[in-house]
């Protein structure tokens, strides 16, 4: 639904979220 965001920009953030949160 987020089509106002790039998919790469999306997973990237998604990506960083994931190391962020207790990797």
């Amino acid at each position: 639904m987020s089509h106002l965001i790039p998919r790469y920009f999306w997973e990237s953030i998604i990506y960083w979220y994931d190391v962020a949160g207790g990797r």
